[in-house]
C-alpha cells in the first residue's frame, strides 16, 4: 500500500489533538515497527514532545513486565489490542489517560472496565486509508460490543451498496468505504486492483476518491457505525 506522507501528516495532527497529547505525556510503544499502528505510537508521540517508553521483546510477551512496566514508567497513553487489554487490571494505572484499542471485536464488560476513570475509545481503519480513521469514545456501562463510531477530522464515511455507488440509509448493512485526507494513493504495481478498490468520489469534492473496505457495517440510530463484518464472507 503506498501512503503517501500527507497521509501520515493528517493522522499524527488527528490523534495528537483527539488525545490531547502533550509533552507531559508517556506513551507505550507496543506495536511493532512494521505494524501501522507504529505509526501513531512513534510519531504521534515525537509530534507532541511526549516520551515514547518502547518496549523490548520480553516485556512485550510477558502480561507480567507489561503490566510492570504501565505501572512503573507511569504509561499515560496506550493503544493495545483487546485480548491483551483483557488481561490487564486497569485499576492498577492511576497515570493512564486514554486507552485506545481496535483492530477486533470486545465486549461491553471490557469497555466498562477500561472506561472507568479515562478516555477509552474504539477506534477503525485498513492500512489503506492511514491506519485509523473512524472512532468512538467509549463512556459508562456498556453491555455489548461498543460501535466503531464516525469518521475521524478530514474524513468521510459512507456505507454503500454493493455496486459502491449507492449510500444506504440507516440500518441498512452495506459496505463501508472511506473518503478523505486518508486514502492512500494505491496498491504498488496493482493498477488494476488499485482502480478497483479506491474509486471517485461523487459525494465529495471533485477529484476526491474514496475506499472500498470489503468490511460490512451499518449506521445505528445514534449516528455511529457499527462493525458487521467481512464482505466476503
Amino acid at each position: 500500500v503506498v501512503v503517501e506522507h500527507r497521509n501520515a501528516a493528517n493522522f499524527t495532527r488527528t490523534v495528537r489533538d483527539m488525545f490531547d497529547l502533550t509533552p507531559e505525556d508517556r506513551v507505550l510503544h507496543f506495536a511493532s515497527p512494521g505494524f501501522d499502528v507504529s505509526v501513531f505510537e512513534i510519531f504521534g508521540t515525537l509530534l507532541s514532545g511526549a516520551v515514547l517508553y518502547v518496549l523490548d521483546e520480553d516485556q512485550r510477551r510477558s502480561v507480567d513486565a507489561l503490566d510492570a512496566v504501565l505501572q512503573e514508567q507511569r504509561i499515560t497513553v496506550i493503544d493495545l489490542p483487546p485480548a491483551i487489554m483483557d488481561l490487564l487490571a486497569p485499576e492498577n494505572y492511576p497515570d493512564l489517560r486514554v486507552a485506545f484499542v481496535g483492530g477486533e471485536a470486545f465486549t461491553g464488560e471490557l469497555t466498562t472496565r477500561w472506561a472507568r476513570g479515562r478516555s477509552f475509545w474504539n477506534g477503525y481503519g485498513p492500512t489503506e486509508t492511514t491506519v485509523t480513521v473512524v472512532a468512538k469514545r467509549c463512556e459508562g456501562e456498556w453491555t455489548a460490543s461498543p460501535p466503531i463510531g464516525r469518521a475521524m477530522a478530514n474524513h468521510r464515511a459512507y456505507v454503500v451498496d454493493g455496486a459502491g455507488a449507492s449510500l444506504l440509509p440507516a440500518g441498512a448493512v452495506g459496505e463501508l468505504a472511506i473518503a478523505g485526507l486518508g486514502v492512500a494513493r494505491g496498491y504498488l504495481g496493482q493498477p488494476a486492483l488499485t482502480a478497483d478498490r479506491f474509486r471517485p468520489d461523487p459525494d465529495g469534492p471533485p477529484g476526491s476518491r474514496r475506499y472500498l473496505t470489503g468490511d460490512l457495517a451499518v449506521w445505528d440510530e445514534a449516528g455511529d457505525l457499527c462493525f458487521v463484518g467481512r464482505a466476503d464472507r
